[in-house]
C-alpha cells in the first residue's frame, strides 16, 4: 500500500499529505462517532440510527475521496463500491429511523460483512503490503461484527449501541493507526528524497 501511494506522488499525484490525512480523516470520524453512540447509551433509536447511518455515509464520502486521490491504487474500483455501498446504507439507515430495529440491525450488519469481505480482498492484494496484518485483522472484525447482528436480529437497543460504538472506535483506530503509517513512510520518503 505504501509504495503504491509513493509511487502515484511520484507520478505527479497528490500532494503527499492527503495520503495519510485521508485515511486517518476516515478513521477519526469512525472513533468520534463510536464515542458519540457509547457516551449516549440511553439515546432514542431515531437518535442512534441518525449517528450510525451519518457515520457510514461520510465515511463513504471520505472514501471516494481516498479513492480519487490515490490513482494507481489496483483495489480503487472496489474502495469505490465500498464507498458507494457505505453512503447508501447510511442513507437507507437516516431515511427511516423511525423503522424497526430489525432494519437497521439487517443494513449495518450486512454492511460490516460485505465491508469485511471487501476489506479481506484489499488486504490479499499486491498493494497491501505493508498493511496487510491490519487489513485482515479489520476484515475480520467486521465480519464477526456484521454475522453476530445478522445472527441476533432482535437485541435490545443496548446491545446495538454497544456493539455499534465499540466496532466504530476499533476499526477507526485502526483506519487512523494506518494514516500513521502512510505519515510516517511518507516523511521517511520526503527525508531520502531531499
Amino acid at each position: 500500500m505504501t509504495s503504491n501511494l509513493i509511487e502515484s506522488v511520484e507520478a505527479g499525484g497528490p500532494p503527499p499529505h492527503w495520503l495519510w490525512r485521508l485515511p486517518f480523516s476516515i478513521g477519526m470520524v469512525q472513533v468520534l462517532f463510536g464515542i458519540a453512540v457509547l457516551v449516549w447509551p440511553g439515546v432514542t433509536l431515531n437518535v442512534v440510527a441518525i449517528l450510525i447511518g451519518l457515520n457510514l455515509a461520510i465515511g463513504g464520502v471520505l472514501r471516494l475521496a481516498m479513492a480519487a486521490v490515490d490513482a494507481n491504487h489496483e483495489g480503487r474500483g472496489v474502495m469505490v463500491i465500498w464507498a458507494l455501498l457505505s453512503v447508501l446504507a447510511g442513507i437507507v439507515i437516516m431515511r427511516a429511523p423511525e423503522q424497526s430495529l430489525a432494519l437497521i440491525v439487517i443494513v449495518l450488519g450486512s454492511f460490516w460483512v460485505v465491508w469485511g469481505l471487501i476489506e479481506a480482498f484489499v488486504a490479499m492484494t499486491p498493494g497491501a503490503r505493508g498493511s496487510r496484518g491490519a487489513l485482515f485483522f479489520e476484515a475480520a472484525l467486521a465480519i464477526v461484527a456484521g454475522m453476530v447482528l445478522l445472527a441476533w436480529p432482535t437485541p435490545s437497543l443496548t446491545v446495538i449501541v454497544w456493539i455499534a460504538g465499540l466496532g466504530f472506535i476499533v476499526v477507526g483506530s485502526l483506519a487512523m493507526a494506518v494514516g500513521w503509517t502512510l505519515r510516517a513512510a511518507i516523511n521517511d520518503y520526503e527525508a531520502l528524497a531531499t
